[in-house]
């Protein structure tokens, strides 16, 4: 009984999977794996092209001055509020007593994170003492603000991250 051979119901149907079918599965596979992986690279490199500054040599000179215009801004000691009812923005100015800042040239570059496809420029207008409006709509998602205010000696700038709802 120790050589017996155990019968079975199982009888295999077709042709038998050889080493041919076996490299042409896994190949497959890959070329699958390939093909998905060169799909989301080209769509994020299409999306976003990675580019911030034209010169990084000549903006890494420009620091200093960066540097120094950001020392002046908070000097000025101004209240700057951005929210976005409604997906328009509104800005509220207030100077370090809390007085409204009324006759100032307000505008900004309103940028999404990922894409420059959406870039656009805004255009405030004064509603009420120290409370400016944006002209256009900012649709619904993440955003960057880069904020520009003149009227009062050097332009005060400022950039913002917010979420229209």
């Amino acid at each position: 009984m120790r050589n017996a051979r155990l019968e079975s119901d199982y009888r295999p149907q077709g042709r038998p999977f050889t080493g041919r079918k076996m490299l042409l599965t896994v190949v497959a596979f890959f070329a699958v794996i390939i093909a998905a992986n060169m799909t989301m690279l080209f769509s994020a490199l299409d999306a976003w092209p990675g580019l911030v500054v034209k010169n990084s040599y000549i903006a890494s000179q420009q620091f200093e001055e960066a540097r120094a215009a950001v020392a002046a801004r908070d000097a000025r000691g101004w209240n700057v509020a951005l929210d976005v009812p409604g997906g328009r923005p509104e800005v509220v100015l207030a100077d370090a007593e809390g007085t409204p800042l009324t006759g100032l040239d307000v505008g900004a570059l309103a940028y999404r994170p990922a894409t420059a496809a959406d870039d656009r420029t805004l255009a405030f207008t004064e509603i009420a003492p120290g409370r400016y409006r944006a002209g256009g709509v900012l649709a619904t998602g993440r955003w960057g603000v880069a904020l520009r205010i003149e009227g009062d000696g050097e332009p005060w700038l400022k950039s913002f991250e917010l979420t229209v709802r």
